[in-house]
């Protein structure tokens, strides 16, 4: 079985292995898949004393960490720190940030090429596969900056979904957050280290310390199933529809001004007309479509089922080994199969306990079909029974 304990490795910023953190009371890490991961590690007593000089100079020197775990990848970043004693003794408390925090301070500027005093372009437009897209932002930001960031090559041929992108003086996460969520995708970002596992598309590693950056798409393996007995918290919650018609009030006054409707047949159709009736939508603005809008409050109106749930690492599958950040999984609630992301992994580790890793869902959707469902299941059950042998 993989080894479940994490190590920590602190770097300064001439990219020299300072010291490695052994002596700390707890620690918490983050890996998220819209967001930037995020951590602390408490050290109590004095620490090393050229760990605590480092920590308290951050606003001089940055300060930053690789953490090894079952991860197929390190999770790397920065550091900041606070040395306190507030009566129990002196505790120094580091606060980890993601590499990904990099997307917040790189801009994409209307044009790259030129400086401020020459932009002459409304906005940087760029359309075509999603992955080359953000990647080229991406490397013409960190071109712009000569920062040391490498962005990991797209395939030659490029598959991900179309996108169309304008960029003007605006975080590179700003710009991507939207259409990564959209399409399942995330950024990563982390700090090579000699010896870390390079991408497929790396082919020479690159000088230690750099940040290398991909765009991902989550995974499904079709075998991560979790019964109910697997999750550690869950809720399962029907919200009734409160519209199947939406009344629009176009743009005028009085007798002149126009209406419109939208109705959801298919909505109504389900109700028995014992559905929630209408709603009414304003939509007075020269600048906005009156059917666009009753469509969108229809869709808001519709209510819907909202899942989420937690698990517990090892029940039966272990990170590292079956799943990791990005993965969809199924969890059968309620004798339903609903199936989501792992958008976010929690470690916890603290003294006199093991290491834990909570992987933990976004809003599920409901599963497949019926055979895939009995096939999941029993690949299900004799993964957990080779889990069990180990």
């Amino acid at each position: 079985m993989v080894g479940r304990d994490a190590r920590y490795l602190i770097y300064n910023r001439h990219r020299e292995l300072l010291t490695s953190i052994t002596e700390h009371e707890s620690a918490t890490v983050s890996w998220k898949w819209e967001d930037i991961g995020s951590g602390t590690i408490a050290i109590p007593g004095t620490p090393d004393p050229e760990l605590l000089a480092a920590a308290l100079k951050v606003h001089e020197e940055p300060l930053f960490i690789s953490v090894y775990t079952p991860a197929p990848e390190p999770w790397t970043g920065r550091i900041s720190g606070e040395y306190v004693d507030d009566g129990d003794g002196p505790v120094l408390e580091l606060t980890l940030v993601n590499d990904r925090i990099w997307l917040d301070a790189m801009l994409a500027v209307a044009n790259a090429d030129v400086g401020p005093s020459l932009q002459d372009r409304e906005s940087d437009v760029r359309e075509g596969p999603l992955e080359s897209v953000i990647k080229g932002y991406i490397a013409d930001a960190a071109g712009r900056l000569q920062v040391p960031v490498m962005v990991v090559p797209s395939a030659v041929e490029d598959q991900s979904p179309i996108v169309k992108l304008s960029a003007r003086m605006v975080t590179v996460k700003s710009l991507t957050d939207d259409v990564l969520r959209k399409y399942g995708y995330t950024i990563t970002a982390r700090t090579y280290r000699t010896g870390d596992p390079l991408p497929a598309a790396v082919h020479v590693a690159p000088e230690p310390g750099t940040v290398m950056i991909d765009v991902v798409a989550g995974r499904d393996t079709g075998r991560l199933l979790w019964q109910q007995e697997h999750l550690e918290q869950f809720s399962v919650a029907s919200t009734e529809r409160k519209a199947y018609r939406a009344y629009i009030g176009g743009k005028g006054e009085g007798t002149t001004r126009p209406f419109y409707e939208v109705i959801d047949t298919e909505a109504r159709a389900d109700s028995s007309n014992f559905g929630l009736p209408e709603i009414f939508v304003e939509a007075n603005d020269e600048n906005v479509d009156p059917l666009e809008a009753g469509r969108t409050e229809l869709t808001a109106a519709a209510g819907g089922l909202s899942v989420n749930f937690t698990v517990v690492d090892g029940n039966p599958w272990w990170m590292g080994q079956d799943w990791m950040l990005g993965d969809f999984a199924y969890a059968r609630i309620a004798g339903q199969l609903f199936r989501a992301q792992i958008t976010e992994v929690e470690m916890r580790d603290e003294v006199g306990s093991p290491v834990t890793y909570t992987p933990k869902c976004g809003i599920a959707a409901p599963g497949r079909s019926t055979a895939v469902v009995d096939a999941i299941a029993r690949l299900s059950a004799e993964i957990r029974n080779q889990n069990a042998r180990r």
